[in-house]
């Protein structure tokens, strides 16, 4: 267990401990929370940052730091440095922060993203029908291209047979002219 992750669950424990008023001591431990992911997405510990910013989302949704958390646990699951990153999850949390999020000017930029995103997702899917497409016709192609090479050669060995049937039909020529001369020498004697 690395020390993000110990520190994580003693952060954790704590808060299922804690004895002091809900709201406060909600609002006190989603700002601890918020302080670590902060740190941690600083230092470009990007999924434990993540972690952090969601633990926020999940289990302080009444305090000021919930839409925060939302944006901010999009953001890093989208992150190129991120190598836990991912689309559908930085999806996920851009849509919980519209439904939950007053309107403020990043609303916009999240909307944007949100967009792009799904563009993106159809774009992707619109990429493995054309592979599957493409792999499909490849394969009819190769398949065509061994029919046509079996035909082409097909023609080749009708060619030689048509050739060498012209010639035994020279020959057969050939001998029913001599046989045509030798009957008629026999009738001349």
């Amino acid at each position: 267990m690395n020390r993000s992750s110990i520190f994580t669950l003693l952060l954790l424990l704590l808060a299922g401990c804690a004895s002091v008023p809900v709201d406060r001591d909600s609002e006190a431990l989603a700002k601890l929370h918020m302080h670590v992911a902060d740190s941690l997405a600083r230092a470009s510990k990007f999924q434990d940052a993540a972690l952090e910013y969601g633990i926020v989302a999940e289990l302080y949704p009444q305090t000021s730091f919930y839409p925060a958390a939302l944006r901010d646990a999009a953001f890093l699951h989208l992150h190129p440095d991120n190598d836990s990153a991912n689309d559908s999850t930085g999806l996920y949390w851009f849509n919980a922060y519209l439904t939950a999020a007053p309107p403020s000017p990043e609303r916009r930029t999240v909307e944007v993203c949100v967009h792009l995103l799904d563009r993106i997702r159809t774009l992707r899917q619109s990429l493995t029908l054309q592979k599957a497409v493409s792999d499909s016709l490849a394969a009819v192609a190769k398949r065509q291209t061994g029919e046509i090479l079996t035909l082409s050669s097909q023609a080749k060995q009708a060619q030689g047979l048509e050739a060498e049937l012209k010639k035994v039909n020279e020959e057969l020529q050939q001998l029913r002219e001599v046989d045509v001369r030798m009957s008629k020498g026999r009738e001349k004697k």
